[in-house]
């Protein structure tokens, strides 16, 4: 009689299991992808808003910041009044500023130096 206890018990964890891993990986994963688009998006608007204030302060102003690249982005391009994240799994991610920009920065994943400096003709430059 214990046995067959024993072994009904085993088959109903058994099944949970099965129920719940599925489950949890789903969770684990899309949390892993929300965490990794709000990345995306924090380093654009940083970048942004960093030039506009670099930008409203006039001409040689420049301020050096701290982002975090997260994986999945594949290019940065920094033109016009935009700076665009091309990532593998959401398309793009933009910040927009008020100042026209320029530069390069690299899309290696990790924390990245990057300096903003408002040149003497009126641009922003993004640079690392």
């Amino acid at each position: 009689m214990k046995a067959q206890i024993a072994t009904e018990y085993l088959f109903v964890l058994g099944i949970i299991l099965v129920i719940l891993i599925p489950i949890l990986y789903y969770a684990t994963s899309e949390s892993t992808n929300a965490i990794n688009l709000n990345d995306a998006q924090d380093t654009a608007q940083t970048l942004a808003k960093t030039a506009d204030y670099v930008y409203s302060l006039g001409p040689g102003t420049s301020n050096k910041i701290i982002v975090n690249m997260p994986p999945g982005i594949k290019n940065v391009t920094i033109s016009g009044k935009e700076i665009t994240l091309k990532t593998s799994k959401y398309g793009d991610v933009i910040g927009v500023s008020k100042a026209n920009l320029t530069g390069n920065i690299s899309s290696f994943q990790g924390i990245h130096e990057v300096i903003v400096k408002c040149l003497d003709t009126g641009i922003v430059s993004i640079t690392q």
